[in-house]
């Protein structure tokens, strides 16, 4: 994804660090984004902690089986071609494969999810700062200062941050977009097959994958609609702005403004369904109707 989008991914990653030093000199727009990234380190922290523990817990469950009951036994089907499990040195050699896989897991799944979750963070981001402005741009029309040209400063830097935006989503969408639906068919598969097998036997395993890509789903869903909320909260304050208040060169401004405040822009899976809480539950509904189907395919 990052050689086929080298371009948007370039872009992003720009205007990420632009707009956090431009944006963290305001005291209007400063608590917000000091709370937001609060929140995002705990975040990818968390989801980063979660993947490690997962792979902890799958590298150390066979160390503990052995010496417990005294059986070499693998709960991840990861074996070494030509190289028997059940005697030594064959099980510490699948314990070292099998911790090197997790490593590989942690680097990759783990830090891309981390960079999907921050782009769309982010996007809420600069809805919520540009909503700041909104409210302070506000205030100055309603305290009659309709001739004062920090007014009409502030709003053309409202302007061109709200272009900036819809900008940044746009190429935000092209980056994720593939990503996303590659992402949904993949653990959309893991899961219908995880639990069909933990239907004939326990497995550990599966258990472990399908409530990660579970939560892997649903947080990136549950952030499309955050940001799909914030954009209606949005457009109902650009609606709110006492535009009567102005002058006529700051109206017709406004006039445009609003027009192109009407575009909205959506996170999709291949440009089709749109990332949100009901995505999800139809995206898992029809996981479970495929399950159904292999469970009647057996019987």
């Amino acid at each position: 994804m990052w050689t086929i989008k080298r371009d948007e991914a370039i872009w992003i990653i720009k205007h990420l660090m632009e707009f956090v030093k431009k944006w963290n000199e305001f005291p209007e727009t400063k608590e917000v984004l000091k709370w937001y990234y609060k929140i995002l380190h705990r975040l990818i922290f968390g989801l980063l902690g979660f993947t490690a523990s997962c792979i902890i817990i799958l590298i150390l469950a066979p160390l503990f089986c052995f010496v417990l009951t005294g059986q070499r036994r693998m709960f991840v089907q990861c074996f070494i071609p030509g190289l028997d499990y059940n005697a030594s040195p064959g099980f510490e050699i699948h314990i070292i494969y099998l911790g090197w896989c997790g490593f590989c897991i942690i680097s990759g799944i783990g830090s891309l999810t981390a960079f999907d979750v921050l782009i769309l963070v982010q996007n809420c981001i600069e809805v919520d700062v540009l909503r700041a402005r909104l409210l302070m741009l506000k205030a100055l029309v309603r305290m009659g200062n309709q001739h004062n040209k920090n007014l009409e400063k502030s709003f053309k830097e409202i302007f061109v941050q709200h272009q900036e935006m819809n900008k940044c989503m746009e190429n935000c969408e092209k980056f994720l977009s593939m990503q996303h639906t590659t992402d949904h068919f993949i653990i959309g598969v893991q899961a219908c097959l995880s639990l069909f097998i933990c239907m004939r036997e326990f497995w550990p395993a599966g258990i472990i994958l399908f409530f990660s890509g579970l939560i892997v789903i649903f947080l990136s869903n549950l952030l499309g609609s955050l940001i799909d909320a914030k954009l209606e909260s949005l457009a109902n304050d650009i609606y709110d702005v006492p535009w009567y208040l102005m002058t006529v060169k700051n109206r017709k401004m406004y006039c445009y403004f609003l027009g192109n405040a009407q575009k909205t822009n959506r996170f999709t899976l291949a440009g089709y369904l749109p990332l949100s809480l009901n995505t999800f539950a139809r995206f898992y509904k029809g996981s479970y109707s495929y399950l159904m189907v292999l469970r009647k395919i057996e019987q």
